[in-house]
C-alpha cells in the first residue's frame, strides 16, 4: 500500500511539471506558473479577468500560454488568426475552455451554445441561425429603439447639472432589459437584470470555480453536485436565474399548446411567424424544437459541410 501512494504521489508530481512546461516546450510565451494552481491566483484575483489577459497580451503579445489551474490554455488575439480557427480551421480547432463542473459537454443535456463543440455545436448552431437571420434581427429594432428611449427619459429624469452620473450602471441595465424583452418577451426586467448582474459577478469567480479548476474530479464528482442540491438554498442567482427561464419556456410552450387547441385548423407555421410584426426568440426556438435528442460521444473532427437535419415533432 506504501509503495502504490509513493509511486502514485511522484506520478501526480511528474504530471504537474509536465503540464507546468507545456508551453514553454512548444516555445510559446507566457507567464510562469506555480505547479499547482498554475496562473489561477492571478485570473480569479481580476474582475473582470479579461483584464489580466489584457496586461498579459501586451506583456507576451498576441499569442501566449497560460496555465489555468489544471488544465493548460492558449490565449489568441491576433485577428487574422482568429478568422483562420474559426472558420478555415474549426473542424480540428473547435475546442475553448470551458467550467471542469459542467462534465461531458457532449451528454450533458443543460450545457448551452458557448459551452459545447463538434457535432452539438454544429446541430445547435444549425439551430440557432434562423432566429438571428437579418430578417429577424431588423425586427427586433423597435423593441431595442424602445428600450433605448426609455433609458434616455430615466438619464434625463436622473442628471442634476454640475453632478456626476456613473453611465455605466445605466448601460449595464438597458443592456440586459433589451435582451431580457427579446428573448423572453417580457418588459419587467429588474429581477432579471439584479439576477444577471449577480450571476456575472460570481462567474468563474468563486471558491467552488476556483477548486475545480485545480482538481478537475472534485469540481465533477463532489462540488457540482453540491451547487447542484444546495442551490436554492444558498440563493445561487446562477441557479435561480436558468430556473426563472426554464419557468417562461415552460409558461410560452403551455400558452401555444392552448392556443393550438383553440385553433386547431389554423397551425401556425414558420410562414405564419413570419408574417408577425415581432416574436421574441422564445417563439423562434420553439419552432425548432425536437421532441427527444439522443446525446452521446462524438470522436475525432467533423467536417463543416456535414449535412444536419432539423428533427421534425409529430
Amino acid at each position: 500500500m506504501l509503495l502504490i501512494l509513493i509511486i502514485s504521489a511522484f506520478f501526480l508530481f511528474w504530471t504537474a511539471i509536465r503540464k507546468n512546461n507545456y508551453w514553454k516546450n512548444r516555445g510559446i510565451p507566457g507567464p510562469e506558473p506555480s505547479p499547482w494552481k498554475g496562473n489561477l491566483d492571478l485570473i480569479f484575483n481580476k474582475n473582470p479577468s479579461s483584464l489580466q489577459l489584457f496586461d498579459w497580451s501586451k506583456k507576451y503579445g498576441r499569442i501566449y500560454g497560460i496555465k489555468n489551474g489544471w488544465f493548460n490554455t492558449l490565449v489568441i488575439s491576433e485577428p487574422e488568426m482568429v478568422k483562420e480557427l474559426l472558420f478555415d480551421k474549426f473542424e480540428s480547432m473547435y475546442g475553448h475552455m470551458v467550467n471542469p463542473m459542467i462534465g461531458n459537454v457532449n451528454t450533458n443535456s443543460m450545457v448551452h451554445l458557448f459551452a459545447t463543440k463538434g457535432r452539438r455545436w454544429k446541430r445547435l448552431r444549425h439551430i440557432a441561425n434562423p432566429a438571428f437571420s437579418t430578417f429577424n434581427l431588423k425586427r427586433a429594432l423597435p423593441i431595442i429603439d424602445d428600450t433605448i428611449q426609455n433609458n434616455i427619459k430615466i438619464l434625463k429624469n436622473t442628471y442634476l447639472p454640475g453632478n456626476y452620473l456613473n453611465i455605466v450602471d445605466y448601460f449595464t441595465e438597458l443592456t440586459f432589459d433589451v435582451i431580457y424583452r427579446l428573448a423572453m418577451g417580457k418588459k419587467d426586467s429588474k429581477e432579471f437584470c439584479q439576477l444577471s448582474r449577480d450571476t456575472l459577478t460570481v462567474f468563474n469567480n468563486n471558491i467552488f470555480d476556483y477548486l475545480s479548476y485545480i482538481f478537475p474530479w472534485l469540481g465533477l464528482n463532489v462540488l457540482s453536485p453540491f451547487l447542484g442540491a444546495t442551490g436554492n438554498l444558498r440563493r445561487d442567482p446562477g441557479q435561480i436565474l436558468i430556473e426563472r427561464i426554464y419557468e417562461a419556456v415552460i409558461k410560452r410552450k403551455e400558452e401555444k399548446m392552448k392556443k393550438n387547441e383553440r385553433e386547431e385548423e389554423e397551425e401556425e407555421n414558420e410562414e405564419n411567424l413570419n408574417n408577425k410584426k415581432w416574436v421574441n426568440f422564445i417563439d423562434l426556438f420553439l419552432e425548432s424544437e425536437a421532441e427527444k435528442v439522443e446525446l452521446k460521444e462524438y470522436s475525432g473532427t467533423f467536417n463543416r459541410s456535414e449535412k444536419v437535419e432539423k428533427v421534425k415533432r409529430n
